[in-house]
């Protein structure tokens, strides 16, 4: 009866000894679970602001481009269009409009230049891409709408890009755009020679 008396004793003291030890485990997984939350917290607030700034550099890129882009656009469109040096062009960036119709719809263009009865809209690219193609084809085909100096005027479409490869300016070409890339005189129309622009 003694040693029944004693195991029960030792069997109290080893299970009280795991209560504490549960408690305590339990203790600590509260702690580590608090700290995750933290560290999940900080890891979504440090990756927004990650995308936050990657958007901007980004914005920050693609003004880059248009800034490099927009003093040398007359000078290549005198030679797309075949224009004389003294041959008076108009150019603008970043131009926005209104919907003439429907105010709530906007739309926007880096560069366009005009002259001679042509207006080239000029769509500027850090590094294009294939994806960009379609969507500045159906923004072509209703730039009229937005722009009233395209009235009267052949509308031609261009892609200026700093990162180019060959299948890509083959691709635009045979969309009828034309093809701006840098160069030796800064910018450069890469079409091949006898390439003529499509009028939309």
């Amino acid at each position: 009866m003694a040693e029944l008396a004693a195991a029960q004793a030792r069997t109290q003291e080893e299970l009280s000894l795991l209560s504490r030890e549960m408690r305590a485990f339990k203790g600590e997984m509260g702690a580590f679970k608090d700290e995750m939350r933290t560290f999940k917290d900080e890891s979504e607030a440090s990756g927004k602001r990650l995308d936050r700034s990657m958007g901007e550099l980004a914005n920050k890129l693609g003004r880059l481009v248009e800034d490099i882009v927009s003093p040398g656009l007359p000078t290549v469109f005198r030679q797309i269009v075949g224009l004389a040096e003294e041959e008076p062009v108009e150019s603008a960036m970043r131009v926005r409009r209104r919907h003439p119709r429907d105010p709530g719809r906007m739309a926007e263009y880096d560069v366009i230049v005009k002259g001679a009865g042509r207006l080239l809209v000029c769509e500027t690219r850090s590094t294009l891409r294939p994806e960009d193609l379609d969507p500045f084809m159906a923004k072509l085909a209703e730039c009229r709408v937005f722009l009233p100096e395209a009235e009267g005027c052949a509308v031609l479409g261009a892609f200026a890009s700093f990162v180019l490869d060959d299948s890509l300016t083959t691709a635009v070409g045979r969309k009828g755009l034309v093809m701006i890339g840098l160069g030796t005189g800064l910018l450069v129309v890469r079409n091949p020679k006898g390439f003529i622009p499509r009028e939309f």
